[in-house]
């Protein structure tokens, strides 16, 4: 096996003298490619559940449509799924038409609205809206329907989600200290300094 001055690889020599070169490149970019069809291919098989072993003809144009039927199927599943399952792009456009309802219903000034998305984006950045309870969400329709911890305090103008979980504290339920041990070692103590 021959190599050029580049480190490419010589395939053949032809009759006439001349050397046709294959640049690795090419070659690993073809291995690439082929392993991301395979890849496409087993995901797509996977996720229809069609196991048979049917190649398509014509590689770009099934491949194409494949790829549009998979990401019609992920539209739809995402339509339908809970709040905690969405993705973070869908949660904040859910979040932004929230802040318009809810402003148009209060009758609050563009400036309130930009305030209010701007703090329920910054708390949804900070995970205060990981659980189904937190927000309200219909979604048959798509559409958060409320905030329970939302509040507007009108004298400061800020928003303010409170925390609506009425929690005991465990230290409460846990049983009292007993003090008696602590009496008698204080009097262990005191009767072995006499006896000293």
């Amino acid at each position: 096996m021959e190599f050029t001055e580049n480190g490419n690889k010589i395939v053949d020599v032809k009759k006439d003298g001349s050397e046709s070169i294959e640049d690795n490149k090419n070659e690993k970019n073809k291995k690439r490619m082929e392993r991301i069809d395979n890849e496409l291919k087993y995901k797509s098989i996977y996720l229809n559940n069609n196991y048979t072993n049917a190649t398509p003809n014509t590689k770009n144009s099934c491949a194409m449509e494949l790829i549009d039927n998979f990401l019609e199927k992920e539209k739809e599943t995402n339509k339908s799924q809970p709040w905690n399952k969405l993705n973070k792009k869908n949660k904040v456009e859910k979040i932004i038409h929230y802040c318009n309802v809810f402003s148009e219903e209060n009758s609050f000034s563009e400036s309130n609205n930009e305030e209010l998305q701007r703090y329920l984006l910054k708390a949804l950045d900070n995970k205060k809206f990981t659980k189904i309870k937190d927000i309200n969400y219909n979604k048959e329709d798509g559409v958060i329907k409320d905030i329970p911890g939302l509040f507007f305090d009108k004298k400061k103008k800020i928003f303010t989600i409170k925390n609506q979980d009425n929690r005991v504290s465990t230290s409460k339920n846990l049983a009292p200290k007993t003090k008696k041990s602590k009496i008698l070692s204080k009097k262990n103590k005191s009767r072995e300094n006499k006896k000293d």
